[in-house]
């Protein structure tokens, strides 16, 4: 009589546990992958963000550095130091009074300091802006700047930050240093309501001598950035 194969049970059981361990390690390496992928895209999005936040920050320091090579230049070109205090023009393209000589005290004129408006660093309304409500307060004084501390202003340009890192990140690009000096809520809003305000060791005793800064309020809640743009 001719004997019946008999199946090797034992090698259908190694070849289902070798599939099934194929299978485990494929479904492990495909959460490896999504992990991976996951982690370079965010390390993509933080690169992006902070390279954006500082794109902003150059654009902010270099308005404001333009802002007083203007001014400088206005001078050279027959505006009076002691005049600009008082009769520094910010207007801009499209105000009143725009195409009405003489434009030699107009910061943004074609005629006069001829620097381009800029309101803010970034879009309106997104959070990732850097700074916005730029503005000159022309007879706010930084003491320790410039030649007098008492009768001109500074022609300060002022700025609104949008929060700790940014601002923090600015202090690091001008004197590498995150260290913010700290002002009065009271101060603090009054200069950048661009209302004259002296800057002085009793309402920010770290901006004294410091021609440029970004800045905080007692709160904790503000940031902005100043710059001297012409001591008196």
């Amino acid at each position: 009589m001719p004997q019946l194969d008999k199946t090797d049970t034992s090698n259908i059981g190694r070849k289902g546990n070798i599939l099934f361990i194929i299978l485990i390690a494929v479904a492990l390496l495909a959460a490896l992958s999504a992990v991976v992928t996951r982690s370079t895209n965010d390390d993509h999005l933080a690169y992006g963000d902070a390279a954006t936040r500082d794109e902003q920050i150059s654009r902010l320091l270099t308005y404001s550095s333009t802002l007083s090579a203007a001014i400088r230049q206005m001078i050279a070109s027959g505006a009076d130091p002691a005049s600009l205090y008082s009769n520094l023009s910010t207007l801009v393209e499209g105000d009143v009074g725009w195409n009405t000589a003489p434009h030699r005290y107009k910061i943004h004129h074609p005629y006069g300091g001829g620097v381009a408006y800029m309101s803010r660093t970034g879009p309106s309304g997104n959070s990732s802006t850097v700074a916005w409500d730029t503005a000159i307060s022309p007879d706010s004084i930084v003491t320790g700047v410039g030649g007098t501390d008492v009768t001109i202003g500074d022609i300060v340009f002022i700025a609104d930050v949008n929060n700790n890192d940014s601002c923090e990140r600015i202090n690091d690009k001008l004197y590498s240093s995150i260290t913010m000096p700290v002002m009065s809520d009271a101060a603090f809003t009054a200069l950048f309501n661009a209302t004259t305000t002296t800057i002085d060791g009793t309402n920010c005793a770290n901006c004294v001598n410091r021609a440029q800064a970004c800045i905080t309020n007692v709160s904790g809640n503000a940031w902005g950035y100043y710059h001297a743009l012409l001591p008196g």
